[in-house]
């Protein structure tokens, strides 16, 4: 009974400590303040991935989808880039495979860019930059390729919305205290 109570004890640390954000985590998360729509773009795809089913389309669909699940406008990206702040999320897949063999290596990377303004001259405004990025690395057959960037783009979009949400949730609002110097 008393290693459940410990055992309890620290699971209750770990998971209000997993919930506590550092001053860079808000500094970022304000990056996502305000978005109220995004478009996405995708990347073209290796020749490699030919006849496994990973195409843009089912990427930019699979994208869309998740955003839209998780509570996000999701818009067109080409008028996403024609608005103030131009932000959307760009979805790239890059991928090796071993000579004679069905074996991929994929590496998938979701970032989320918007317009930014130089500090050092205040017109130039029209640049995107990166404000919040995601990768991660899968090895698997052809067969299964698909389905398993299928997965980790699912999971790294929920990340994402997740994230989003916060950052415009009232607790994003209340005023943060100062740094220490």
């Amino acid at each position: 009974m008393k290693n459940l109570s410990l055992l309890l004890i620290l699971l209750i640390s770990f998971s209000l400590f997993a919930q506590e954000r550092t001053e860079y985590d808000l500094f970022q998360l304000k990056n996502l303040t305000g978005i109220e729509q995004v478009g996405v773009y995708v990347w073209e795809l290796n020749k490699s991935l030919e006849g496994t089913g990973l195409t843009e389309e089912y990427l930019q669909a699979a994208a869309e989808e998740h955003l839209e699940e998780y509570g996000l406008k999701v818009i067109p990206y080409w008028d996403a880039s024609r608005l103030r702040g131009g932000a959307y999320l760009e979805v790239q897949v890059s991928t090796a495979k071993a000579d004679n063999s069905d074996v991929h290596a994929a590496v998938l990377i979701a970032r989320f860019l918007q317009d930014v303004i130089l500090e050092r001259d205040r017109s130039i405004v029209h640049y995107s930059a990166i404000t919040w990025e995601r990768d991660t690395v899968t090895v698997n057959t052809g067969d299964n390729i698909r389905m398993e960037v299928y997965e980790n783009l699912k999971s790294i979009l929920k990340e994402f919305s997740e994230e989003y949400k916060f950052a415009n949730s009232p607790a994003m609002k209340k005023p943060q205290k100062e740094p220490k110097k």
